[in-house]
């Protein structure tokens, strides 16, 4: 079986991540993707996919809380907080 994922072990990416004292979506990052795991369900079609940053190997996060510039995850985390 073949998974296409939307990043790649070794990526640079930012995470946004709700957190702090007020509970906001912050921004987190660059760092690297260091491992890819993919959860399946026999309910639905496709994997959940979770990537894990070299920084932080215990939590992983899905697709939507990552992006390839700093820019394009404050833009969403400032929309988040609204």
């Amino acid at each position: 079986m073949k998974i296409e994922t939307e990043f790649n072990i070794g990526d640079e990416v930012c995470v946004i991540s709700k957190g702090g004292k007020d509970m906001k979506y912050e921004v987190v990052g660059p760092d690297k993707i260091a491992c890819i795991s993919a959860h399946f369900d026999h309910r639905r079609s496709t994997p959940n996919i979770y990537y894990y940053l070299s920084g932080c190997v215990v939590w992983g996060f899905p697709p939507d809380e990552l992006f390839k510039t700093r820019e394009a995850a404050e833009i969403k985390a400032e929309a988040l907080n609204k």
